[in-house]
């Protein structure tokens, strides 16, 4: 006689339903003045890959103010900044982590 578990099936496919998926939290991570397609460090990284990613869409922004040929905006200023001051606050714990 052949025994079987209810409930259980080693056939069907496990899904992880209530977790946020990582494409969701790389997209909440965005700067409003940044593309959609930005890659966004995960929390998990090293300080240098977060501080080389925060350096990188630095560039991008900055970028994207030269080939607009006009000033920046207000909303590419205050992204700079804040990107900025992360990059700031990275190399602080940095330097005191060695």
């Amino acid at each position: 006689m052949a025994f079987k578990m209810s409930g259980f099936s080693g056939f069907k496919k496990q899904t992880m339903q209530g977790k946020p998926s990582y494409e969701n939290k790389k997209k909440s991570k965005l700067l409003p003045s940044e593309m959609e397609g930005t890659f966004v460090v995960p929390d998990n990284d090293t300080l240098n890959e977060k501080i080389n990613n925060i350096q990188d869409r630095i560039e991008f922004i900055s970028e994207d103010i030269s080939n607009s040929g006009d000033r920046a905006t207000k909303q590419q200023r205050e992204d700079l900044a804040a990107l900025h001051q992360q990059h700031l606050k990275l190399r602080k714990l940095l330097k005191k982590n060695k």
